[in-house]
């Protein structure tokens, strides 16, 4: 069973394997590289949106990521979060990587 030492906000040194594990995740559409980079700095520099990765124990490997957002709702007579994106590399699924960055992007929402 794999240990998550490590949930922290994403940076600019996380693109080149957010960007793997993003092309990862989509199955209906190609992630084009340019269009990533520009999208990553508006997720790092909008506080209203949250970038998260995982690593897991002995490792600086990123295993997983979590994309989600907050944002004024009627129905819900103010603010809601909401994931957008969660991915967890296959050989740690199952192990609480997903878990782990659920309850950071809990807290944070």
């Amino acid at each position: 069973m794999v240990s998550v030492v490590q949930v922290r906000e994403a940076n600019n040194t996380d693109a080149d394997a957010l960007f793997g594990m993003a092309r990862s995740l989509a199955t209906s559409t190609r992630v084009d590289r340019t269009v990533f980079d520009r999208v990553l700095t508006t997720m790092l520099t909008d506080d209203r949106q949250l970038l998260l990765v995982a690593l897991v124990e002995g490792a600086s490997e990123r295993v997983g990521y979590l994309h989600g957002l907050v944002h004024p709702a009627f129905h819900a007579n103010g603010t809601v979060a909401w994931v957008e994106e969660l991915w967890v590399d296959a050989e740690h699924r199952r192990a609480g990587v997903a878990r782990s960055m659920m309850e950071q992007f809990e807290g944070w929402a």
